[in-house]
């Protein structure tokens, strides 16, 4: 949860909470630039990034969502800027199912807002 005060409002604080999800559904597929036509090097890849980014987390480094959807050539995300994993956790991308063309729909598992930390 991020607060927001807003002191500008005559003698009055306003303040806005945003919440954003743990959970984020993105595709991988054809369009993105590490995609093959081969199920298998499409696997590899994605559990090869995983654990590129689980060695950042095993060495204390945060982990922004976006720098895991850029690395799999997914577009970034305005919310993949807040949230991500901290150092400790581990880096959670589960396939949810293959369309017909080979693509992926993958959920994306997140600790939620990061940004706080830093």
């Amino acid at each position: 949860m991020i607060t927001v005060i807003n002191r500008n409002i005559g003698n009055e604080n306003e303040t806005i909470t945003v919440t954003v999800p743990k959970t984020y559904d993105a595709k991988y597929d054809k369009e993105c630039v590490c995609w093959s036509s081969c199920d298998q090097y499409n696997r590899s890849v994605i559990d090869n990034l995983i654990q590129y980014f689980n060695s950042k987390l095993d060495i204390g480094v945060h982990v922004m969502m976006n720098d895991v959807l850029e690395a799999l050539g997914i577009p970034r995300r305005s919310e993949g800027c807040l949230v991500g994993w901290r150092p400790g956790s581990r880096i959670c991308i589960q396939i949810e199912e293959i369309d017909e063309n080979g693509g992926y729909l993958l959920k994306i598992i997140t600790d939620g807002i990061i940004i706080d930390d830093f």
